[in-house]
């Protein structure tokens, strides 16, 4: 019997500036994908109903300069018309898995990169667990399958790295 390959995405480490993002959901983990996307220079479409998320989210951004806020639950048709207007990619942190799979669908039919938060490993592209230095950076993944392992290994590098750097000077 014929192994199939499990579907590995790319991982996000690309420059943000003119690349525009939809992003559903702004609880726990679609906050943190979100500051890592504003960090990145992305233009960030968010669609959060919860005005306290909201609030939250935007007192720990600079300036919401780049971040158009909707209000609302993002369904299929809000979805649609943001894809004709032209986001690059979309990025779903809701509990709602049989809409992210309606979304899916539909991002794949566009030829539209995702990234579902309910599903390790079966996205398009991942966050990655970032060391950024003056002189290098290092990105970290488990291509989505486990979030809090890349998490270790990048806190453990950070500690060797630091050690090493200690040790030269």
């Amino acid at each position: 019997m014929k192994r199939r390959r499990k579907k590995k995405g790319i991982m996000l480490f690309i420059p943000g500036k003119s690349k525009k993002v939809l992003l559903a959901g702004l609880g726990n983990v679609g906050k943190r994908r979100a500051l890592k996307l504003y960090e990145g220079d992305f233009n960030l479409v968010i669609y959060e109903p919860n005005k306290t998320l909201v609030d939250n989210f935007l007192s720990e951004v600079k300036a919401s300069e780049g971040i158009q806020i909707e209000e609302k639950n993002l369904d299929t048709s809000s979805l649609h018309e943001e894809i004709n207007k032209g986001i690059d990619m979309a990025v779903f942190c809701t509990p709602y898995s049989e809409e992210i799979d309606k979304w899916v669908s539909l991002c794949e039919n566009h030829k539209l990169p995702y990234n579902r938060a309910d599903k390790h490993g079966s996205s398009d592209f991942f966050f990655v667990s970032q060391i950024d230095k003056e002189d290098y950076s290092l990105a970290i993944s488990t291509y989505g399958q486990n979030p809090s392992l890349s998490k270790k290994i990048r806190e453990e590098m950070e500690c060797y790295l630091e050690d090493k750097n200690r040790d030269k000077g």
